[in-house]
């Protein structure tokens, strides 16, 4: 299992796979691992902290996955928000090539109580304008608006394509950038 995100805010260094972590930790890991085999899965839980897009949560981990254990994931379940659902299952997981990929979404307590609700109504606005349609344009995420996106969630400019490289997952990455299978 991986947690999946850099830190995104100048008001910490803290990655978004850090706190994410935590949160799964205090929620049961959302009822995805058996409650009596949390203990046992433990050690093979960790955090990627690079990740800087919605598509980096997904393909960096796969990444990690196959450096560490030699092989492909059998399954990759994403936690998300469910309004981010389509973004996932119509883009990412198609890019990636695989049918091991899972969806469970978890919306903010606001839109399930009130799904009708203005708040509500423009999230779901915003993740189709600033999310799908963005990602529909440019699958990878290689294009100009995707790339400055990444550059403004980086405040601690913990880049990625040094580092990732640098730890010998160079045949993944390129992988990932020629939307070539993975699997």
């Amino acid at each position: 299992m991986t947690q999946c995100r850099g830190p995104t805010r100048k008001e910490t260094i803290v990655s978004e796979a850090r706190s994410y972590l935590a949160l799964a930790h205090q929620q049961s890991y959302f009822d995805i691992l058996p409650p009596k085999e949390i203990a046992s899965y433990r050690s093979l839980i960790f955090a990627e902290s690079w990740s800087l897009d919605s598509f980096d949560n997904v393909s960096l981990p796969t990444c990690a996955f196959q450096q560490l254990f030699r092989k492909s994931p059998e399954k990759v379940t994403v936690v998300s928000h469910e309004f981010k659902r389509a973004r996932f299952e119509d883009i990412h997981f198609k890019v990636l090539g695989g049918g091991q990929y899972e969806f469970v979404g978890k919306d903010p307590e606001y839109m399930v109580t009130d799904p009708e609700g203005k708040r509500a109504k423009s999230v779901r606005e915003a993740e189709l304008r600033n999310g799908y349609d963005v990602w529909k344009k440019d699958m990878r995420g290689q294009g100009e608006e995707l790339l400055k996106k990444r550059n403004r969630r980086d405040p601690w400019k913990v880049g990625l394509l040094d580092e990732y490289v640098a730890l010998e997952s160079a045949e993944c990455y390129q992988r990932r950038l020629k939307w070539e299978s993975w699997f």
